[in-house]
């Protein structure tokens, strides 16, 4: 019994997949190659782990990325920003009436999770005792706003509702993860979302 030569995950899995080398059988040059690495925390290297010889086999890792393409009218701003190292994301259609849904990754700290917004963009680097980017200007009404401890998890979560006046202007978010006051160090800054 002959084996497929191209084996396609099924939706939504991740993992090790056997097929076809790049370039061949209609894969793209992935420039994936036939083996893998595992690291163990802090990064020593556990092992090279090698498939066999191609042909018959082939091995690469599957994987779903996430982000903010799910999020109508919103992109990623100020990504890679100085100091910046928390993580902003976003889920719903930033849309008047509407209700999107802000995680902050707090990368273990336990500083509490705040959400900025404004009408401005701004890019400001705050050395000293900050080192961070701010990348909002001066905060809209009802901003910072205080989000959500994780109920499980490394996210601050915070719900939004879109109030008409904002459907179709620019609105700048950032998240910061500072106990109060805000202003106060330590604080660990995210990227800048971007609305509209």
């Amino acid at each position: 019994m002959g084996m497929s030569r191209q084996h396609t995950p099924l939706l939504g899995s991740t993992g090790l997949l056997i097929g076809d080398k790049p370039g061949m059988s209609g894969n793209g040059p992935t420039g994936t190659e036939n083996a893998f690495d595992i690291y163990y925390p802090g990064g020593v290297l556990n092992g090279t782990w090698w498939f066999g010889a191609y042909p018959p086999y082939w091995a690469t890792w599957s994987a779903e990325l996430f982000g903010t393409e799910g999020a109508g009218n919103m992109s990623f701003n100020g990504v890679g920003a100085t100091g910046n190292d928390a993580g902003l994301y976003v889920t719903g259609d930033f849309a008047a009436g509407e209700t999107i849904h802000f995680l902050l990754r707090r990368n273990g700290l336990a500083s509490n999770g705040h959400l900025l917004a404004s009408l401005k963009e701004l890019n400001q680097y705050i050395g000293g005792a900050y080192q961070m980017t701010r990348l909002v200007g001066a905060p809209a009404p009802g901003f910072p706003k205080a989000m959500n401890a994780p109920a499980i998890g490394d996210f601050y979560v915070s719900n939004v509702a879109i109030p008409p006046t904002f459907g179709n202007v620019a609105v700048y978010f950032q998240g910061v993860l500072s106990d109060p006051p805000l202003v106060q160090p330590p604080i660990e800054a995210s990227n800048g979302l971007r609305a509209n």
